[in-house]
């Protein structure tokens, strides 16, 4: 069912909410159960897995998704097919190289050959993740978020209760095979994500997957074949459905021209976001050991980044990927209609949003970053890092609908270069910073903030420049006012409020949300249209 661009990220962000609390529950209990360690060996394999997703598919369900929103009649079904087929191709070899090739990759590039086991249990994901994401990317650019939000809690439900259940089961064996059994635990979500996506599919088309036929036939009408045999024209017919199969064939290379075209700069824009990531993991706790910070302390403290904080700190990315994914093909068909109003209407909500949603978030982790993680983690030595990434995080938020509009009106190679920069910029301070300047692990705290903010920074200006849209500085002001009007409140509240912790907490919480809100109704940054808008009439 089409949905429109507002409906369409309701859905997904109600989907989005819920998976978030259910992703967290393992989040919360696994490091109490298998420590900052074993969360650091778990969090080690997690890069190398997003480079391997990103080379299998990290372009081609966007690509799918525009192409699809773009298509004639029928043409949707040729994409779908063709992207699937070179993912399963390109999958299953990507797959089995990394698997035979472990043992090397491990004691070559992990500074901790602990991370072994973890890392050959995730490779089967890559594949998984791989076929879903082209399932995603054909009903996304049909402005169908259903299926994706169905399988994307069904895929939450599955994940949470079997890695707590497998990292419980592996646990006596070593923190080690705890970390894999978790990952195993990931498996199993994404391929109960995957079923809900093909029984989907097969519903709405009995036949999904049908082989494409080959260059030879396909387009030759099953009449035509038999006219050709039978028929005293047969050399006339014969003609004419060769004709039609040379014209299937080009037919079949541009959309496979087009898909690569669309998806390598995309590709190679977020490999170089993914290649990063696990460079920063892998120079972190490098970095730490040059330093003079043992082997297993150095991954410890790496749990408490990459398992604690950033974890938080992604957690109104519910909102954010909602948006992205309901943008994609909304810009894709304003762009091709030369649109250019729509283009920056949708992309003013997109980033109007995303700072609502995300200013309170922002301000619950600088002023309440001590109790937010004892009480998540029974953990406070990550308060310190959370606070201060906290100051950037709404630049982390402003900057997933960024790079999605940039991909959306064929300029990927712009977010590519934003990227690479950025990520340059990365891993130089990770390394000066701990290793000069002796700053330990909130050094790589401090390196990812300026990251985050340069390449959101690099991402408005490709935007602005493409769609001359206007730096939001009334809304701007309007945002921090009610930012700081929040803190004040919840740090209020949480200081004069009684018993436990867990109560001042939520009251805080929920006093200064209330303050926040009723400054953006009031200031006219939020208003009914806003929220009616999700609801249009049906009259």
């Amino acid at each position: 069912m089409r949905q429109t661009f507002l409906q369409g990220t309701l859905i997904l962000l109600v989907a989005g909410v819920v998976s978030r609390l259910l992703g967290f529950v393992p989040r919360i209990v696994l490091p109490r159960w298998i420590g900052a360690e074993g969360i650091g060996l778990y969090q080690m394999g997690y890069p190398a897995m997003l480079v391997l997703m990103t080379l299998l598919s990290g372009g081609l369900p966007l690509a799918v998704a525009k192409m699809t929103a773009e298509a004639q009649a029928g043409e949707d079904k040729r994409v779908f097919h063709y992207a699937m087929w070179m993912t399963m191709a390109f999958g299953g070899v990507l797959v089995l190289g990394a698997i035979a090739l472990a043992p090397w990759i491990v004691a070559t590039l992990f500074p901790d050959e602990r991370v072994r086991p973890v890392f050959l249990m995730m490779c089967p994901i890559v594949l998984v993740i791989g076929i879903a994401s082209i399932y995603r990317g054909y009903y996304q650019g049909k402005h169908d978020m259903m299926p994706t939000a169905v399988s994307q809690v069904v895929e939450s439900v599955i994940r949470s209760v079997a890695i707590l259940g497998l990292a419980m089961y592996l646990l006596p064996r070593g923190i080690e095979y705890a970390a894999a059994g978790a990952m195993a635990g990931v498996l199993c979500g994404e391929i109960a994500g995957l079923l809900i996506l093909m029984n989907w599919r097969s519903q709405a088309d009995p036949s999904p997957m049908k082989a494409v036929s080959s260059p030879q036939s396909e387009g030759v009408p099953a009449h035509a074949k038999m006219k050709a045999d039978s028929s005293p024209q047969s050399e006339v017919v014969t003609e004419h459905a060769k004709m039609k199969a040379d014209s299937s064939l080009a037919g079949r290379r541009a959309t496979v021209s087009t898909l690569l075209k669309l998806s390598l700069p995309v590709t190679g824009s977020r490999l170089i976001g993914s290649f990063s990531h696990w460079l920063e993991s892998l120079v972190i706790v490098r970095s730490l050991a040059v330093a003079g910070v043992s082997v297993g302390a150095a991954t410890a403290q790496y749990g408490l980044l990459a398992g604690m904080v950033i974890p938080t700190l992604l957690m109104p990315g519910a909102i954010t990927f909602s948006l992205a994914v309901s943008l994609v093909p909304a810009l894709a068909e304003a762009a091709a209609r030369g649109d250019h109003a729509t283009i920056r209407k949708r992309m003013g909500q997109s980033i109007r949003v995303s700072l609502i949603t995300g200013g309170p978030f922002a301000v619950v982790m600088f002023v309440l970053a001590e109790p937010l993680c004892r009480l998540l983690y029974a953990n406070v030595e990550a308060a310190p890092m959370l606070q201060l990434m906290s100051v950037v995080s709404l630049f982390l938020y402003v900057q997933t609908p960024l790079q999605s509009a940039l991909q959306a009106l064929d300029r990927p190679m712009s977010a590519l270069l934003n990227s690479l920069a950025g990520a340059i910029v990365k891993l130089t301070l990770i390394y000066y910073l701990i290793t000069r300047l002796s700053l330990g692990i909130t050094g790589a705290a401090i390196a990812i903030s300026v990251y985050i903010t340069f390449v959101t920074i690099l991402h408005w200006r490709s935007v602005a420049s493409i769609t001359q849209l206007k730096f939001p500085l009334a809304d701007l002001l309007k945002l921090t006012f009610g930012i700081g009007a929040m803190g004040i409140t919840c740090h209020t509240a949480y200081q004069l409020t009684p018993f436990n912790e867990l109560f001042r907490f939520l009251t805080s919480i929920t006093s200064g949300t209330v303050v926040f809100f009723i400054i953006m109704l009031a200031t006219k940054m939020l208003d009914r249209n806003d929220i009616t808008r999700f609801f249009p009439s049906r009259r």
